[in-house]
């Protein structure tokens, strides 16, 4: 028996005709989708059926291995009815797809229900209590209240437990709060009746608050029942107990510092012991109040060193020690946990912090004073990194990075300094003498400490980069010799300009560097040549900038760098090299040029023409991208400067328009660009444009016919070399151009030689069109005569008779509706000699 039978109705079983649409008998649809899941359905009850019966028959074989022959005879009977004519699909055995993933549910998670609601219903507990005792505390009596107090917190804190025992542990963790907030307010109540006596005055009750609640929550964290977990909440809360303490602590005794201490201590002690038995929030919470209490300490101690940072107020006071309680409980972490890592990482940190205590005195004595002690204290760190064994170098790892940053510091604000002094003498440009010298007020750090901190700044920075090994250490400063020792000479040119001495001094200790630097990386290829290059181009440049203020100055600093600049793009060993040389070297070059312009008196319009064709030498001399495009944005910037210096200005564009075609056209006829080539037509047509405008020519034939011929040349060209090719993309466009413009202006004076000349040149295209067999010149010389004509016409046109016009429309209606057909085939032929033209 099967299931599966599309030769029956599923409903009647009535026997099925070939392709029914619905059963004979009862009238059952048979090709809606229903019918097809249905036996699509009961098709998968035959192949389930097959695989009971073979298990059935075989137990010790395993089900699924007996499915497949099980499913075959199941299915086989309903293929073949379905080949025979039957209205329903077949049915696809045990290849059923899997059956849809249950929607995704929305909402809130079942578990998360209860804790909002009991979240909601302990704050509301803790806010009705709050109101309570505020309205009914003086209708109580001392025994009325201490019951209300007592009752309501014991029972919070038994309804949390037993709820946690019965296993609904939200509802305990919700109501702990509520025990806790209770103990708060009943130290509160105690207090406010004067039952703590003078302890409950200010920030006593607070810290009696803090350590009662975190006594309390200690206790009910430390309830465990057989299968149940330790509360949470509790533990939590165990931290914001310790905060409440030293709040209160603080206020009450007026020793922060001291209070701050014991708390620290207090919670180091609390997070040992949870971790002791296992208590993981409550470790983390009182560690998380252990690190907030030392940091506001730490802050606390350095702000009271800060104000009176000599020896006698530290030490006779209570900040000083109290830096040194603060670095000694960056040891309790490792200590407690047993861990190397953490002990050393605390010990560093400690060593820090004595090394700002040993520093701190220095504030009273001044900036030398500072900049040299905190200087000493950085060179011993990095000598401790450097060679004390792995244990010690840790140790002095934060010390000696602090170190590094107030010196990284101490020389920034010293080349700050040397900015402002020479901005002093910066005006405009090229206006002081070669011999001007820096001048402003005393400088902020001591100019001889600025070599010796980027000595050790080096140094740090090489022993962190080499992991400290001696090997490697050395590679490291053979490696990066030029950069090390760049960096040197700027540190001592920065210490230089801090005094009054010549400009002329900074800016040759500046290029002599970038020279040198340049030399020494060449000589000495590594991997850090192509940077030192284009650092040692960088400071060149600086040279230049720092050598504003005068002529001669910036002449020679430029001349410099444009030879370093030449020397890296047509010498360097690396890409890095040689393209930073090709992007300096216009600039460079221009700086020379202007600057040489004037020191030979010459004013900056006279800059624009002298830069283009030295940049542009460059160009054709190093053809590459990136020698290129820098010459052409210098020239365009000179051009820019030199146009608003003159009133000459269409004469200055006009001629700058000529040179820079000339350098187009020498570079592409050098190195076969044709691409750089083609831009000097364009050049040169501007040039003439600018030319005819500032001598007033009106005429458009003088702006359009030069690029008409230049079009017309182009498109001649390349007819001869692509025979293929044709007119119209080639030659139309000179051709309008030479045309159009002028029959523009002829429609404004007709009768006059333009309107001749252009009806010849009409005339003369469309008879060479037709000769040479060419589509452009024909249609666009008849096209632009045929208007000419009209335009020739209209002033008769209009003296003629209405009749006359009339008679004529009729005429030529009538003609043309004699001679249709043929100027019809006429007409087809025509087009037909024109598309074959070329």
């Amino acid at each position: 028996m099967r299931y599966a039978d599309p030769t029956r109705c599923p409903d009647c079983a009535a026997a099925l005709t070939t392709s029914p649409t619905r059963c004979p008998h009862c009238g059952l649809l048979l090709q809606h989708p229903s019918a097809v899941e249905l036996l699509t359905t009961l098709g998968r009850a035959d192949a389930l059926l097959g695989e009971l019966r073979a298990a059935s028959r075989t137990p010790s074989t395993d089900a699924t291995t007996s499915a497949a022959p099980a499913t075959a005879p199941a299915t086989a009977p309903a293929t073949g009815a379905a080949t025979a004519g039957t209205a329903l699909p077949p049915h696809p055995g045990a290849a059923y797809p899997p059956l849809p993933a249950p929607p995704a549910r929305r909402g809130l998670p079942a578990a998360s229900v209860p804790a909002v609601l009991l979240g909601l219903g302990a704050l509301c507990l803790l806010a009705a209590a709050l109101i309570f005792l505020a309205v009914s505390w003086s209708y109580l009596g001392v025994d009325g209240r201490t019951a209300v107090l007592v009752g309501i917190t014991l029972a919070a804190a038994a309804a949390s437990l037993l709820l946690h025992r019965a296993g609904l542990r939200i509802a305990g963790e919700a109501l702990a709060p509520v025990a806790l907030g209770m103990l708060a307010l009943d130290v509160a109540g105690a207090a406010h009746a004067g039952w703590l006596g003078a302890t409950g005055n200010g920030g006593g009750s607070v810290l009696v608050t803090g350590l009662l609640v975190g006594a309390g929550a200690i206790g009910l964290a430390a309830v465990r029942f057989p299968g149940r977990p330790h509360l949470v909440a509790p533990q939590i809360a165990v931290g914001f107990a310790l905060l409440l303490a030293l709040g209160g602590g603080a206020a009450a005794t007026g020793r922060p510092l001291l209070v701050g201490h014991l708390t620290v201590l207090l919670a180091a002690a609390v997070a040992y012991l949870a971790l002791r038995v296992r208590l993981s929030p409550l470790a983390w919470s009182a560690a998380t109040a252990g690190a907030v209490t030392w940091s506001v300490t730490l802050l606390v101690g350095l702000g009271d060193a800060a104000d009176q940072p000599t020896l006698a107020d530290m030490w006779g006071g209570a900040a000083g020690w109290s830096l040194l309680v603060s670095a000694a409980a960056l040891l309790l972490p490792g200590a407690l946990l047993s861990r190397r890592g953490v002990l050393l990482a605390g010990a560093s940190g400690a060593a820090l912090i004595a090394t700002v205590v040993a520093v701190l005195p220095a504030l009273d004595q001044g900036p030398v004073s500072v900049a040299a002690v905190s200087l000493a204290a950085t060179v011993a760190w990095t000598l401790v990194l450097g060679l004390a064994p792995a244990g010690g170098a840790a140790v002095a790892l934060a010390p000696a990075a602090a170190g590094g940053l107030v010196v990284l510091a101490q020389v920034a604000a010293a080349v700050a300094g040397d900015l402002g002094r020479w901005g002093r003498i910066t005006g405009t440009s090229f206006d002081q003498p070669a011999t001007v010298s820096l001048a402003g007020p005393p400088p902020v750090v001591e100019p001889m400490v600025v070599l010796p901190a980027a000595l050790v700044l080096l140094a740090l920075l090489g022993l962190l980069l080499t992991d400290r090994d001696p090997g490697r250490f050395g590679a490291w400063l053979a490696a990066w010799l030029p950069s090390l020792l760049l960096a040197t000479a700027l540190a001592g040119t920065a210490a230089l300009a801090s005094y009054d001495v010549p400009l002329a001094a900074v800016v040759a200790a500046l290029a002599a560097t970038a020279a040198a630097t340049t030399a020494l990386g060449h000589l000495r290829p590594g991997p850090g040549e192509p940077w030192s290059t284009v650092a040692a181009l960088a400071v060149a440049g600086a040279a230049v900038v720092a050598a504003l203020p005068s002529d001669l100055l910036t002449l020679c600093a430029a001349a410099v760098a444009t030879l370093l600049a030449a020397a890296a793009a047509a010498l360097g060993r690396t890409a890095p090299a040689r393209v930073g040389g090709g992007v300096a070297l216009a600039p460079a070059l221009a700086a020379s040029v202007t600057a040489g312009v004037s020191v030979l008196d010459g004013g900056p319009a006279w800059v624009a023409v002298p830069v283009l064709v030295t940049v542009g030498a460059a160009a054709v001399l190093l053809p590459r991208i990136e020698v290129e495009v820098p010459a052409a944005l210098t020239a365009l910037a000179t051009l820019v400067g030199s146009l608003g210096a003159t009133a000459q200005q269409a004469d200055l564009l006009t001629l700058w328009l000529v040179v820079a075609g000339a350098v187009t056209a020498v570079s592409g006829a050098v190195h076969r660009r044709r691409l750089v080539a083609a831009a000097t037509p364009p050049l040169w047509l501007l040039a003439s444009w600018v030319w005819l405008v500032e001598a007033g020519v009106e005429t458009p034939e003088a702006y359009t016919l030069p690029a008409a011929c230049l079009l017309l040349a182009i498109g001649l060209v390349r007819l001869r070399r692509v025979p293929e090719a044709g007119t119209g993309p080639d030659l139309a466009p000179g051709l309008l151009l030479a045309t159009v413009p002028s029959l523009l202006a002829t429609l404004a004076d007709p009768v006059s030689a333009r309107a001749v000349l252009l009806g010849v040149g009409c005339l003369l295209l469309v008879a060479a069109g037709a000769a040479l067999r060419w589509a452009a010149p024909l249609v666009v010389g008849g096209a632009v005569g045929a208007a000419l004509v009209l335009r020739e016409a209209v002033p008769y046109a209009v003296t003629v008779p209405q009749w006359a016009w009339i008679g004529l429309a009729g005429l030529t209606l009538t003609l043309v509706g004699i001679t249709w057909e043929r100027r019809l085939a006429q007409a087809r032929a025509a087009f037909g000699v024109l598309g074959r033209l070329r």
